[in-house]
């Protein structure tokens, strides 16, 4: 995958996030993006699922077609909360990951940092 670009987000109310966009090697539909769902709940420790943003109620094989999925839990590797969201029939993905001293909105570092863990979400859509 292809980082197109990593921004800060600094709420003063809020902890800090880092969301980057990502571009495929191709655009994924539905059957694609469930796979890498899948792929990504058995790696992320308190996966959840949601649907257009709302959550999902049934397993994810289960799940209508719809616009975007997003999918959020804890990282093995990198070891940190992150939020993937899945747009159907398109070649974007946003990764979502809490500000921490281990990553930055550095282009080049945060392209270091989470391109492998990235490559390894596209690869499992094409399983």
């Amino acid at each position: 995958m292809l980082l197109l670009g990593v921004k800060e987000s600094r709420d003063p109310n809020a902890p800090a996030w880092l969301f980057s966009r990502w571009q495929m090697t191709r655009p994924t539909g539905w059957d694609g993006i469930l796979a890498a769902a899948e792929a990504l709940w058995e790696g992320l420790g308190s996966p959840e699922v949601f649907v257009d943003d709302e959550p999902a109620g049934v397993a994810i094989h289960q799940l209508p077609e719809a616009g975007k999925l997003m999918i959020r839990g804890l990282s093995s590797s990198p070891r940190l909360p992150i939020r993937i969201a899945f747009y159907n029939q398109t070649d974007l993905v946003d990764a979502d990951l809490p500000l921490s001293e281990d990553v930055s909105a550095d282009y080049e570092s945060f392209n270091r940092f989470l391109c492998l863990f990235m490559d390894s979400v596209e690869l499992s859509m094409r399983r």
